[in-house]
């Protein structure tokens, strides 16, 4: 039991003083295409309260990235200080509506299905060493060195459109209404319903991490652990511990296949150390850490230069869950990329914004 209160004390003694301090840090996201690594299972399955047997829970989620600063390995940088053959990155902006349905077959089982819809605007200045169709920039490899450097114009693309649909499956031990422990596995798939062929007015072709879709298929693996205790350090030293509170870990991985002309998205890694207390029977503050891998991209048959994606990052995330009326939950998490180690140069982000709205249906 000791074991089990000393992991939480620490994180609530570094990942809640974040909750009250929500200012910026010149801390860095990954660009290509983008999503908020936040782990979302406590307040989609009620937090504490207990498991109901069967029932249908609807979320909508929108997620706010802005990448408008270039990062060099872990260094800021300013634009077109480090100059690239491809393209010099300006700014993506990153606007996710994600719908997910959750349907809960028993205390043990229950499965999900999650459609995005992506809303993203992408600008960069074109070298004359790289083009995106295919068969149009065979001779523009040949060269090295500044002439490579030259620019040949500005590209952009504004789309809204349908990601990868998700599907999973999970199954939770039972565990008691408000102490006590519980782990969970799940698995799923990354269906390629996403477009890969999106062009803009001009009809450039967008490069394959641009695109809305992987075009291939991902394994999706996740498992976790929570532990149910009540802590007289967030309840004013009262001797009975206060209102609950959750400490959650939790690791995921997708494992992506080739998609068009054989590009395939490189390998992402995830692990969340989260915090989920109960202020009151309206209010839960919450906090999670995340480390986030992803490896670089296999360029396939496309001839696109993948040195400059994948990388490492850490997340500080604070939150706040509000229960508006009873199955009926608001949520909102403020997610700060301290730490950021990128491969090459590629746009980063001071802060990332993610709300959302769930409604349960107990059947």
């Amino acid at each position: 039991m000791r074991n089990h209160l000393h992991i939480p004390l620490t994180v609530v003694a570094i990942a809640l003083p974040g909750v009250f301090a929500l200012g910026p840090s010149g801390a860095r996201a990954s660009c290509n295409t983008a999503s908020c690594p936040i782990d979302l299972s406590t307040v989609e399955t009620g937090g504490h309260q207990a498991q109901v047997e069967h029932g249908l829970s609807l979320h909508f989620t929108y997620e706010s990235i802005e990448q408008d600063q270039p990062c060099y390995g872990s260094n800021a940088v300013q634009f077109q200080h480090i100059r690239r053959t491809d393209h010099d990155e300006i700014e993506t902006s990153n606007r996710n509506v994600n719908a997910r349905a959750l349907y809960t077959l028993s205390p043990q089982w229950s499965f999900s299905l999650t459609v995005p819809v992506v809303r993203r605007s992408h600008s960069h200045i074109l070298g004359s060493g790289h083009l995106h169709d295919e068969g149009d920039h065979a001779e523009d490899h040949d060269d090295d060195g500044l002439d490579g450097l030259a620019e040949v114009g500005f590209e952009s693309w504004d789309f809204t459109e349908l990601g990868d649909v998700a599907i999973r499956g999970r199954y939770q031990s039972v565990r008691p209404e408000s102490a006590g422990s519980d782990w969970s596995v799940s698995g799923g798939l990354g269906l390629p319903t996403g477009a890969t062929d999106l062009r803009n007015d001009a009809g450039a072709l967008a490069e394959p991490s641009l695109q809305p879709g992987t075009g291939g298929w991902s394994l999706l693996l996740n498992a976790g652990y929570r532990n149910h205790v009540r802590l007289p350090l967030l309840n004013g030293g009262r001797q009975d511990g206060g209102a609950p509170s959750m400490w959650t870990i939790s690791s995921s991985l997708r494992l992506n296949t080739r998609g068009e002309a054989d590009y395939r998205y490189g390998d992402e890694w995830l692990t969340h150390a989260g915090l989920h207390h109960s202020v009151n029977s309206s209010v839960d503050l919450l906090g999670q850490f995340v480390v986030r891998w992803r490896g670089h991209d296999d360029v396939g048959d496309t001839g696109e230069p993948i040195d400059a994606t994948g990388g490492t990052s850490i997340y500080l995330s604070p939150g706040l869950n509000l229960k508006l009326a009873q199955g009926l939950s608001a949520y909102g998490y403020y997610q700060l990329p301290i730490f950021q180690d990128v491969n090459e140069v590629q746009l980063t982000s001071d802060s990332n914004l993610v709300f959302g709205l769930g409604y349960r249906l107990s059947l």
